[in-house]
């Protein structure tokens, strides 16, 4: 920033320029998830596609392999560990990923979740999963949860100790647990 600074000849400081918006805020991901289904699948699908090759990626480097040694040990090709690490590609089976878990000798979770937990996972909130239980099985779909949100917001005291100052993901935790019995 830095050298970004010197080159347009400013001092750094912000003054007469709009603050930028943080893209992965809560408030600006449920914003766009609201648009429609569409938004919501390709979110879905790029935040599959991007973590996963930036995840394979990274850990392929602090193991000090190159794509060809990582293909060896997964009974692979150079190229398609090459596409496993390409953003844009998007296309890894599960067997591969099992197979590239194993490789890095990691877990590797594959589920379904409501949009507020995906959320919170892009946007870096803390969350608590209660693991795997009938409720965690009976993932609500956006509407729904949109519905149960509302209705938990708008039953909430305005005032008051428990009152108003609750955040949304708070209510939603807080229902999601509550409905949560274990197996």
């Amino acid at each position: 920033m830095a050298r970004e600074s010197r080159k347009n000849g400013s001092n750094g400081s912000n003054s007469g320029k709009p603050q930028s918006t943080n893209l992965n805020s809560k408030a600006g991901i449920a914003k766009r998830l609201r648009r429609g289904r569409e938004v919501r699948a390709t979110f879905v699908e790029s935040n599959i596609s991007k973590g996963l090759a930036f995840q394979i990626r990274s850990l392929r480097e602090r193991e000090g392999w190159s794509q060809q040694e990582l293909a060896d040990k997964i009974g692979s090709r150079q190229n398609a560990i090459y596409r496993a690490e390409n953003p844009n590609y998007g296309k890894q089976t599960l067997t591969t990923l099992k197979k590239i878990a194993a490789a890095f000798d990691v877990g590797l979770v594959v589920r379904f979740v409501p949009f507020s937990e995906l959320v919170d996972w892009v946007s870096g909130t803390p969350r608590t999963v209660e693991g795997l239980t009938s409720a965690a099985l009976m993932v609500p779909a956006f509407e729904e949860e949109e519905r149960q949100l509302k209705r938990d917001t708008q039953s909430m005291p305005k005032n008051g100790p428990a009152g108003g100052a609750r955040s949304a993901a708070h209510i939603s935790n807080k229902r999601v647990a509550a409905r949560r019995p274990h197996i």
